[in-house]
């Protein structure tokens, strides 16, 4: 852990992660883009933001890890 962050960070950081997951799946446009925004400012990058919508998008349509599209 860095120092100057919180013991509950990474956990913090998993939170966001699912509810972003769960906006993507539920289809929640009202919520996503400000979330979107958010999890930018916090740190998270492009990159990992398309994986995670990525990855909420494969369980609706039950796909395995290695079936994962690439992120380009």
């Amino acid at each position: 852990m860095s120092e100057g962050r919180s013991i509950f960070y990474d956990n913090w950081r998993d939170c966001l992660r699912a509810h972003y997951m769960h906006v993507i799946r539920t289809q929640d446009h009202v919520t996503e883009p400000t979330l979107h925004g958010v999890l930018l400012r916090v740190g998270f990058n492009e990159d990992e933001i398309k994986e995670m919508a990525v990855r909420a998008r494969m369980r609706e349509i039950d796909a395995a890890p290695g079936d994962l599209p690439q992120l380009d």
